[in-house]
């Protein structure tokens, strides 16, 4: 075997402080490339988010605009009651005229057939 010197292994100090130069650009390179691509995919994200953000207010604001339509068509309790115990005397008082008649025609019914039972034995023994 031949025997080499461990010198002549060794190259020029100065290429070896180039390529390790060139090797750090090329790592700060590396570096800032992925971290311009985050800053960018974080941008994306942020406008994903503020559009869903805006689709969702959208949403919202319909649905308070149909609320605010829909309460209008609402009665508050307070002026249901009074409406309905007013309601509530005027069937109570028409129930009460309704039986007054039928009692009034019942009476006048039976007056006239009384009456005409009357005629009829008048009539009949005359």
């Amino acid at each position: 075997m031949e025997r080499t010197d461990i010198g002549d292994n060794v190259s020029d100090p100065k290429d070896s402080m180039v390529s390790l130069r060139e090797y750090v650009d090329t790592l700060f390179r590396g570096y800032k490339k992925a971290h311009e691509k985050e800053h960018e995919l974080l941008n994306q994200s942020i406008i994903l988010a503020r559009d869903a953000l805006d689709i969702r207010l959208e949403h919202m604001n319909e649905f308070r605009a149909q609320v605010l339509s829909d309460r209008g068509e609402f009665v508050n309790k307070d002026k249901f009651d009074l409406t309905h115990a007013a309601l509530i005397n005027r069937v109570s008082q028409l129930e009460r005229d309704a039986a007054a008649f039928r009692g009034r025609m019942l009476g006048i019914g039976s007056a006239v057939t009384v009456m005409l039972i009357i005629l009829q034995v008048v009539l009949r023994f005359m």
